[in-house]
């Protein structure tokens, strides 16, 4: 039996051991947020803020949404804006 995807088992609510065989996707995946959130903390024009916070997300920000940095994430975002 495959073990589900570390990220999916996160969306569940399961606590992740640092012993996880699939721990090391979530610290690759916290320095890949990391120079996004860089970038994003540094710009100021509201579009690419919005462009890169969507990148971070998954999911393209509305124009209406004002983001004012900076920003803290730990690693990919699942929640909804």
């Amino acid at each position: 039996m495959d073990t589900p995807d570390i990220f999916e088992r996160l969306k569940v609510g399961e606590t992740i051991p640092p012993y996880d065989p699939q721990a090391h996707k979530m610290r690759e995946a916290s320095f890949d947020t990391k120079k996004l959130l860089v970038r994003m903390n540094n710009a100021t024009d509201p579009r690419e803020i919005r462009d890169l916070l969507g990148q971070i997300t998954g999911s393209a920000i509305d124009e209406s949404v004002a983001v004012f940095t900076p920003l803290y994430i730990n690693y990919q975002w699942f929640g909804k804006i």
